[in-house]
């Protein structure tokens, strides 16, 4: 699960410093010594974010998910006074606190907001929880070939990379995914097979529709950075719909296509395109677990059966079933 904020209401309305946002994970086990559940002690813990209102979380918290148990979960909001009191959390402003069921979150099959509660209070904000389920063994191998139109007609080889970035469910930045080796003079470079771990891909995108890929390629130059050549975006669900065919893109280069028009609105002229990207070969491994038919909606009927016989003799006396 990763974690976003919106709103939150400030520890002090006349301060010019915000708040400095943590949230805690608290799991409801059961105590042997009570004979009860309790909130554990011991709760899963994000970064603490400085001064801000709206916090968008990295750290994620990952829970074990079973289908025949119910678990409960408390969210807590707290303003952290100093990074030396971060182990308890009694000495930090509790800004609010939302409880639900791991169940109630798999059943939404997308980001949830709740409203963040304290008491009486309202209007302190709400919480965005993204679940995802980590698809850790399954992969996507692609076999990728580019190559390059360059402007001015040049004797070298040239030398180049790519990266792919992926987006983020909650606040739609790309991160990077993957940078490959520099592919040294050639003016139609083939990278070698590249393998991407879906559990690294999706991360918390709800979906392979919902992750979008961002492929970029570069110029490396000998003396000074790389210039960017052009790119392309699309979805994890578009390559794995199109395994064992190829697919094609443009490179596109905005910065050139804007410059290349003739007028203000951007309507190209000459401009088409910086080069063509290749996916020459997809194999997509899929392992399904039990989890993903339940994530999916998948429906059970099952039928029962009871023999009242012993021995092959039928039983007279009268058997009170319960549901």
């Amino acid at each position: 699960m990763y974690f976003k904020i919106l709103n939150l209401y400030p520890r002090d309305e006349n301060s010019l410093v915000l708040s400095f946002p943590m949230v805690m994970l608290h799991k409801k086990v059961y105590n042997p010594l009570t004979k009860s559940y309790d909130w554990d002690k011991k709760p899963q813990k994000t970064e603490v974010l400085q001064n801000t209102l709206n916090p968008v979380f990295e750290k994620m918290f990952s829970i074990d998910y079973v289908f025949s148990e119910k678990l409960e979960l408390k969210f807590l909001v707290v303003d952290v006074h100093g990074y030396e009191y971060l182990e308890d959390s009694e000495d930090h402003d509790f800004l609010g606190s939302v409880e639900i069921t791991l169940d109630e979150i798999v059943y939404e099959k997308k980001p949830v907001t709740l409203p963040l509660k304290y008491g009486s209070f309202q209007n302190l904000g709400v919480i965005k929880i993204a679940p995802f389920a980590k698809k850790l063994h399954d992969k996507i191998d692609l076999t990728l070939a580019f190559h390059a139109i360059l402007e001015k007609p040049i004797f070298n080889k040239i030398n180049t990379f790519f990266t792919i970035h992926r987006s983020n469910l909650l606040d739609k930045n790309f991160e990077l995914l993957h940078e490959s080796d520099v592919i040294s003079k050639c003016f139609k470079p083939v990278s070698p097979n590249l393998e991407l771990n879906l559990a690294n891909v999706l991360k918390e995108a709800d979906s392979e529709e919902d992750c979008l890929l961002k492929f970029e390629v570069f110029q490396q130059k000998l003396v000074g950075n790389a210039e960017f050549m052009g790119c392309f975006q699309t979805t994890l669900n578009e390559l794995i719909t199109n395994k064992g065919r190829a697919l094609e893109f443009e490179l596109i280069n905005e910065r050139k296509r804007v410059a290349k028009s003739g007028n203000k609105s951007g309507v190209v002229s000459s401009y088409k395109n910086s080069g063509i990207f290749n996916v020459s070969c997809i194999k997509y491994d899929q392992y399904t677990s039990f989890f993903d038919y339940v994530y999916n909606g998948l429906k059970l009927n099952a039928g029962f059966a009871i023999d009242l016989r012993i021995n092959g003799k039928i039983i007279k006396k009268r058997i009170k079933v319960k549901n």
